[in-house]
């Protein structure tokens, strides 16, 4: 039989081990809480997560449940604006690829025709599509829509905002809001230090027209239809033709087509000129220079006149107008350092 001291003993280092384990996990704890990861982990407060889904109301008016961050988004017209936020669609209208400055970003992109086919989008899996109004594909709009939430932004026409207005609807649909003000800045940036350049080379009381040949139209364009127009008279603020102002600014015509005879009301000082009629181009850029209108205009006199690559200007998504920046500016600047 065991004595009473015997008991208390055994029971008094029972206490103290235990006394010991108790304070050597607290410090272990102690160690483990006192690390980098876990002092960040122990201050980040727990947010609600995001809907997976939200109702937006597009140009149309319909009122289409979409995804907040949607994945597979598949376009016709607004592919340029999706790769400037960092998404990159699974599928866009074949003019898209048109786009000099798209095709390098746009590789893995699927061809879906134009006007797009719904057996291709179909096949692509899009959690969202995103068409132009008045193009071909918002024309069947109800059968598009069977495949996957679908909804009409306005583009190219008196509805539409300009492509910074544009950029930042589309960040909302896709959940890129502040990817599309950054874009804005750096955009609006870079303008500014060549309006600031060009201003010192080039007077305020200069002209600017965007022309361009069809195979038989002669066409001038405004801010918001390609062509680098929004760079010219918004972001660079150049000015255009009166008649430019008066016929299409103040009544919001994105473009205007003239003949050769009232082609010197329009055209500016400063020239921009591509050729838009495929095989015939040349042809139509030769019958235009022959012309004696033409070589009367005070821009072809002084060397003006800067032709370009239609690829390469037609586009008015950011990336186009971006690279297209660079291109006018440094023709301005270039031209008037010599």
């Amino acid at each position: 039989m065991f004595t009473k001291k015997f008991i208390f003993t055994v029971l008094g280092s029972l206490l103290l081990f235990s006394s010991i384990l108790t304070a050597c996990g607290a410090k272990k704890e102690e160690s483990i809480a006192s690390t980098p990861a876990a002092v960040a982990a122990s201050t980040v407060k727990p947010n609600a997560s995001a809907p997976a889904t939200r109702v937006y109301k597009d140009k149309l008016g319909h009122e289409v449940t979409i995804p907040t961050h949607p994945k597979r988004i598949v376009v016709d017209q607004f592919m340029g604006h999706l790769l400037a936020l960092g998404v990159k669609p699974v599928g866009a209208a074949s003019y898209q690829f048109d786009a000099a400055f798209l095709k390098e970003l746009a590789v893995g992109v699927e061809n879906v025709g134009s006007p797009i086919s719904k057996e291709k989008v179909l096949t692509l899996n899009p959690d969202l599509i995103i068409l132009q109004d008045g193009g071909a594909a918002a024309k069947i709009y109800d059968e598009i829509a069977k495949i996957a939430p679908t909804i009409v932004l306005a583009y190219g026409d008196a509805d539409s905002k300009d492509v910074l207005g544009q950029l930042r609807d589309i960040g909302d649909v896709v959940g890129k809001k502040e990817e599309a003000e950054q874009w804005i800045s750096k955009y609006n940036a870079k303008a500014t230090q060549y309006r600031e350049q060009i201003s010192k080379v080039i007077g305020p009381d200069k002209t600017f027209s965007i022309m361009e040949l069809w195979a038989k139209q002669t066409v001038v364009y405004g801010k918001n239809f390609g062509r680098g127009g929004y760079n010219l008279y918004e972001a660079l603020k150049l000015s255009p033709p009166k008649s430019v102002k008066t016929e299409m600014f103040d009544k919001n015509e994105s473009f205007l087509e003239i003949s050769l005879e009232t082609l010197p009301n329009y055209a500016g000082d400063y020239i921009f000129l591509t050729a838009n009629a495929g095989e015939n181009s040349s042809a139509r850029l030769k019958e235009l220079t022959d012309n004696p209108v033409w070589k009367s205009l005070p821009a072809v006199k002084n060397n003006h006149v800067y032709q370009l690559n239609t690829s390469e200007i037609f586009p008015g998504d950011p990336v186009s107008i971006d690279k297209q920046l660079d291109i006018q500016s440094k023709l301005l600047l270039n031209l008037e350092s010599k």
